[in-house]
């Protein structure tokens, strides 16, 4: 592997763990937010999520699967407890990939 590539990676691993920390953070203020900015973070994660899961990756189905409950959110259809497992996936996700 190149060094190029490898740093290529290195940045797109990072780049990808604040997407994720971007979406805990739209799941948290979701109420305040425009619904244009709501379908960028579900959408965001739904279509990396196919993406990845394309290379068999089951944990990426669980991003398909946030982004899904995203939308959901954005309608108004939400409990906490779904919520909380959604923001703990996701948030640990985005700080793994940045340490």
């Amino acid at each position: 592997m190149s060094c190029s590539l490898l740093v290529f990676s290195l940045v797109l691993g990072k780049l990808l763990g604040v997407a994720d920390i971007f979406c805990v953070l739209v799941i948290m203020v979701i109420s305040y937010l425009p619904h244009t900015i709501i379908s960028f973070a579900a959408w965001f994660l739904i279509l990396k999520g196919f993406m990845f899961a394309m290379m068999k990756n089951f944990i990426s189905w669980l991003d398909v699967a946030a982004g899904l409950y995203i939308l959901l959110l954005a309608k108004g259809i939400g409990h906490w407890i779904p919520t909380l497992i959604v923001v703990i996936f996701l948030g640990q996700k985005g700080l793994f990939s940045l340490v």
